[in-house]
């Protein structure tokens, strides 16, 4: 009713799965016990969707909005590993600290779906190496950022990690960092918002915690 939407404001934020899944909800519920006046609506989807796309009051994109109507501020660099499972290194006699990124290309590779690329794909990372690298029209993709971890620690392949978004897969031996693979591209995940919705007192206030 009318009271209550007065009563109640509003607040939508848009999420991609993977940041949702590995960081967004776990500090949902704080932001829910902070402000209970609020109405937090989240919304999520399979892809990271760009910025000036989205209509939601709040939202989580990878890479900087270039456009001067979005207020962004950084949350989480892109900095990547490689990883893969130990039952994938037993299999397929890996020596860890050994492997060439030559030896690399060569092994089953896990590749997350080209709607989220804006974040580092194999064709980069290859690249960075020296090395060119072509998808096959019979690579499969995985549109889940969580299925691609899922896929990595049940041994079927290498794939690109974010360590600092790869909940506990690290911490208890699912996934081991393939030393020497690391990246960093300078980008990362942003919360955005529109100027004219930064000004907005209930919006402005939500920004300030998330960014704590």
């Amino acid at each position: 009713n009318l009271k209550s939407q007065a009563e109640y404001p509003t607040v939508s934020i848009h999420c991609g799965y993977g940041l949702a899944h590995f960081w967004f909800l776990k500090i949902y519920p704080e932001l829910q016990q902070a402000f209970p006046l609020f109405e937090i609506q989240l919304s999520v989807s399979q892809t990271e969707t760009a910025a000036d796309r989205l209509t939601a009051d709040l939202s989580f994109v990878l890479g900087k909005p270039s456009n001067p109507d979005y207020y962004s501020d950084p949350i989480i660099r892109e900095e990547i590993v490689l990883a893969c499972s130990p039952s994938f290194i037993q299999r397929h006699g890996i020596k860890v600290g050994h492997l060439t990124p030559a030896m690399i290309r060569q092994l089953p590779l896990l590749h997350q779906g080209r709607e989220d690329y804006g974040s580092i794909w194999f064709g980069d990372w290859f690249r960075a190496h020296g090395l060119e690298f072509e998808l096959t029209p019979e690579v499969l993709f995985y549109h889940s950022y969580p299925l691609l971890l899922e896929a990595a620690a049940a041994g079927r392949g290498i794939c690109i990690a974010w360590p600092k978004l790869s909940g506990d897969y690290f911490a208890t031996g699912q996934l081991i960092a393939l030393q020497g693979t690391e990246m960093d591209s300078g980008n990362g995940y942003f919360l955005v918002s529109r100027v004219k919705q930064k000004s907005d007192d209930r919006i402005s206030a939500l920004h300030k915690a998330i960014l704590e």
